[in-house]
């Protein structure tokens, strides 16, 4: 099979829209406690969560909060950083690239300005 044919075969994935591939999304207070969410994350068997943070959405991951010295007091709004959103008519490629660079396994996808609808899980 050549390179060519391959990701042409790819084409399909790329456009699946991700509306049809959503989980429900795990969303945190900006104030709780990071030890609440290290439970939550490992109840959920998770690796991020989302807060909402002033009209954007921000992701706190694993790795954001293996690296805090004093999880008893830092907030996750202090730690969580924004990322984009995308919508339910946002295609594959389109969460892939993003994932890729920000070094996500889930992205928030929001309808009409609200993260209402869900996460997309890699």
């Amino acid at each position: 099979m050549t390179v060519n044919r391959f990701y042409g075969h790819l084409d399909v994935i790329r456009s699946v829209p991700v509306r049809d591939l959503l989980d429900p999304p795990i969303i945190i207070s900006k104030d709780v406690a990071l030890s609440k969410i290290i439970s939550t994350l490992n109840e959920t068997d998770s690796y991020d969560v989302f807060i909402e943070l002033s009209g954007k959405i921000g992701a706190l991951t694993i790795r954001d909060i293996i690296g805090i010295k004093d999880i008893t007091t830092t907030r996750p709004s202090l730690v969580g950083k924004i990322i984009p959103e995308l919508n339910r008519d946002s295609v594959i490629s389109e969460a892939a690239r993003i994932m890729s660079h920000y070094r996500m396994r889930t992205l928030p996808v929001v309808h009409n300005g609200k993260f209402q609808l869900g996460e997309l899980l890699n």
